[in-house]
């Protein structure tokens, strides 16, 4: 675990929960031309080469006493919180002391470990998630019962639902605001139809946690590069190249779930020749 990215009053912690995996570039990003791929690979890495990185990660915000965890990331047949429950423990937490958790969006790397044994795994948290993504689980059980968001829901989302946990936001909905900072949910739709990023503020200081907006850095420098696993890849792509830009010209630390290293980093040069600096290694 790397250490946390301070901003204002906001710690924002790296919670390591699936590890680092070597994956062939081409092979994961295979929503587009494989030339695309190995362009911006050459770009991110400047020794070249068809590797990269994947992690699996989420984050903590601590501030004023408050804990705020971001996709509880888990798997459904590994009950029992695994390594979120561990790499909560390192930095000195429990699952009861969790007060908000955000759910991005529902894919099991981010939400299986919203449950534990069919009960909520944070049982005094809020829950918060986008109304268009609680409508898609809906229409996908009423679609495919058996399908894989209609498992999700049932396993993952439905007990915090059924607790009185879960509640509906949009983007523009302020988590928490103290002393001038606050951390803000912002639409990233694309991704899946609720898909939604987490951006932290202070003054001129500010952090976007991404999701899976960008799966790894160089999507940042060449957002055209995807993966097949975007639901709706035109907007997906227009996500991509908007943030992207608008994290460049503001100079705002992008975090990201499965970034690898310290799973943070900037922007830096102008588009077309942008180098991607990590930070809070």
């Amino acid at each position: 675990m790397t250490g946390p990215i301070t901003i204002g009053p906001f710690r924002c912690h790296r919670l390591e929960v699936g590890g680092e995996r070597v994956v062939e570039a081409a092979e994961f990003f295979n929503g587009c031309e494989p030339a695309s791929v190995a362009a911006a690979v050459g770009q991110f890495h400047a020794g070249g080469g068809t590797q990269l990185l994947i992690a699996r990660n989420c984050s903590l915000f601590e501030v004023a006493g408050m804990a705020i965890l971001v996709d509880p990331a888990g798997e459904i047949d590994k009950p029992g919180g695994g390594p979120l429950r561990l790499a909560l423990a390192a930095i000195g937490l429990r699952p009861q002391d969790i007060d908000v958790v955000l759910i991005t969006h529902v894919h099991e790397d981010r939400v299986a470990g919203m449950a534990d044994a069919g009960k909520p795994a944070f049982p005094r948290a809020r829950h918060l998630i986008h109304h268009r993504e609680l409508a898609f689980l809906h229409q996908s059980r009423t679609r495919q019962p058996d399908g894989r968001y209609s498992r999700l829901h049932v396993q993952a989302v439905a007990p915090a639902q059924e607790a009185g946990l879960l509640e509906r936001v949009t983007g523009g909905h302020v988590v928490h605001a103290v002393g001038g900072a606050a951390i803000v949910i912002e639409d990233a739709p694309g991704h899946t139809p609720g898909h939604y990023a987490v951006r932290i503020a202070f003054g001129q200081q500010a952090a976007l946690y991404a999701s899976d907006t960008f799966h790894h850095p160089l999507q940042m420098l060449d957002p055209a590069v995807a993966t097949k696993g975007d639901l709706d890849p035109t907007r997906a792509l227009a996500t991509r190249v908007a943030m992207a830009a608008a994290c460049a010209r503001d100079g705002t630390i992008v975090i990201g779930s499965h970034f690898p290293g310290s799973g943070a980093g900037r922007l830096t040069g102008p588009e077309g020749k942008r180098k991607f600096v990590p930070v809070g290694a």
